[in-house]
């Protein structure tokens, strides 16, 4: 009954803390957007549910107030929390659809600009490019300036990734007058991006007091506007700079200042370029391990965003001859085709046939690196399987062995047992003696003489000399060997040394029963202690006798004895 009360009650209270939780997610309608925003950013990455709510309320208030720019960012959202690009695509161009028939200062104008905002994210240049074209066209026709010169800014970041530094330049500095000559301008996130790109394009030329100057007038400016993912790029672009003045620690830590807000703004091609500059600038420092940490980074975010872009081949190029020296061919082979297809991608959205990766790494060679990896990989898989063989059939032989050993443990215990049975009864070990006189050679006077002598012989225990032989013997009972073997193979059965043997043998299995001192003597001092001159001999004559070594014996009475 308790269970069933704490069961109802532990289903009452996550019902009522998840329509709760619900019920305040709901009335952030009434927020802000920018509030919304911030609360959707904050559960992106850690509750895709939160975050999937929090897009459709920023979608439903937009909606609401007819408010088309937000509405645009709502759709944003939705696609990227249900990782589905056809949620913004598609609205954005029913929306440019809808409004170039009738277009304004701001749309469809605005709609190409937020699609090639897009497309650059995507690293799909040429998309990005046709989309800022159309902007500067609208806007040429229906006068936004603030419109045209953001378009100018974003074609001017186009012109410098395709190398066309000088006209960048021109049209990062003609944007930079238009808002030098309207001060209102000069505290927006426009602006602050556009003193970043203008130090970039100084930077290139080596202007590095210029590059400077500009850099730190936009990172005032992050600063003074709380603008966290500018203060990023802004600390990227003093790192670039550092890193090409050669100051490769203090590159890495403004390098890695960066990375915080770039991650913010999920800018995932800077993001990879922030690690490559640290990664070669550990290069450059000899801390090749810290490089290898970045480089894979690199990778790692390539998996997670599938996004190409060029400092992944260097990236790559590292990991090869990392792993070619570490003798791994298995990365090496990995990375190789990682390069090649990134290689393919770049050349193939860059419209270049053939073209090399780097002075130091062109495609032919690095075909050659690959056939050779997979070559000394299915060498390395054919010695392996015959390893596999040579193992297989040792394993084989050492379970088969096993088993035997375990057998021949178990019949070894089984005929110790046995033995300790007959002992404990006081049984005679040695066989029954014969008792027939007819037919035996000897008159019965001498024969009873002869057998009574014996019997005091073994009633003393005087076969425990190891100095007795068959003719010591028969002078010590006043008889001759011949009469003495005659008897002890007719009526004991046997020949004088196994009598003796056996005599000696039951002996020591009878005191070593009794006698705990005994068992921890050596082999060859109970073989001396019993009658036999060599430990071997008295080992060999103990197994023949029981079937066990004296060691084992010994062994397994120590065991008795402990239980």
């Amino acid at each position: 009954m308790k269970k069933i009360i704490y069961y109802i009650i532990l289903f009452t209270t996550l019902v009522y803390s998840k329509t709760t939780c619900s019920q305040n997610i709901n009335s952030l309608i009434d927020s802000s957007y920018q509030y919304i925003s911030e609360k959707y950013y904050e559960y992106k990455f850690i509750d895709s549910i939160k975050s999937k709510k929090l897009a459709e309320i920023f979608l439903k208030k937009a909606k609401k107030q007819k408010d088309t720019i937000n509405t645009i960012t709502g759709y944003s959202f939705l696609g990227e929390v249900f990782n589905d690009d056809k949620i913004y695509l598609n609205y954005i161009d029913s929306l440019i659809k809808k409004t170039k028939r009738k277009p304004t200062k701001m749309f469809p104008a605005y709609a190409y600009l937020d699609k090639g905002r897009y497309f650059i994210h995507k690293g799909i240049n040429s998309q990005s490019l046709k989309n800022y074209l159309l902007v500067k066209k609208y806007t040429d026709l229906y006068r936004n300036d603030s419109l045209r010169y953001i378009a100018i800014k974003s074609i001017s970041v186009l012109n410098g990734k395709n190398g066309n530094y000088s006209e960048a330049k021109k049209l990062r500095l003609k944007a930079y007058n238009f808002y030098n000559n309207y001060s209102e301008n000069k505290e927006n996130l426009q602006y602050c991006t556009l003193l970043i790109n203008i130090s970039s394009n100084y930077l290139k030329e080596k202007k590095y007091d210029s590059a400077i100057f500009f850099n730190e007038k936009a990172l005032k400016l992050s600063i003074e506007g709380n603008f966290s993912d500018l203060i990023g790029y802004s600390f990227y672009r003093k790192g670039q700079i550092e890193f090409n003045q050669k100051k490769y620690l203090l590159a890495i830590n403004n390098l890695k200042k960066s990375i915080s807000g770039i991650i913010e703004d999920e800018n995932y091609i800077i993001l990879s370029k922030s690690y490559n500059l640290i990664a070669e600038s550990y290069s450059k420092l000899n801390q090749q391990e810290k490089a290898l940490i970045y480089n894979l980074k690199i990778d790692s975010l390539y998996q997670k965003t599938n996004i190409t872009q060029a400092s992944q081949k260097k990236s790559y190029t590292f990991l090869i001859k990392h792993y070619k020296e570490k003798k791994d061919l298995k990365n090496q082979l990995k990375y190789i085709e990682k390069l090649l297809i990134v290689d393919s991608i770049l050349n193939s959205r860059e419209k270049k046939l053939a073209k090399t990766f780097t002075e130091k790494y062109d495609i032919p060679k690095l075909k050659t690196e690959k056939e050779e990896a997979i070559k000394q990989l299915e060498e390395k898989a054919l010695t392996s399987n015959k390893i596999k063989i040579v193992l297989g059939i040792i394993a084989l032989l050492a379970i088969i062995l096993v088993v035997y050993q375990y057998r021949k443990r178990k019949i070894l215990k089984q005929r110790f047992y046995k033995l300790q049975v007959k002992l404990e009864n006081k049984k005679e070990i040695l066989p029954k003696q014969n008792t027939i006189m007819e037919a035996f050679s000897l008159s019965k006077d001498i024969t009873t003489t002869i057998l009574k002598q014996l019997d005091l012989f073994e009633a003393n225990n005087e076969f425990t000399s190891n100095n007795i032989t068959l003719n010591s013997l028969a002078k010590s009972l006043n008889t001759n060997s011949n009469y003495l073997s005659k008897t002890i193979n007719h009526f004991k059965e046997k020949s004088f040394s196994s009598y003796l043997n056996d005599l000696r043998i039951n002996y020591a299995l009878e005191i070593l029963q009794t006698d705990t001192t005994l068992k921890k003597y050596t082999i060859k001092a109970i073989a001396n202690e019993v009658g036999f001159k060599k430990a071997e001999s008295f080992s060999n004559a103990f197994y023949k006798k029981t079937g066990l070594k004296p060691s084992f014996y010994i062994k397994e009475l120590n065991k008795k004895e402990v239980a």
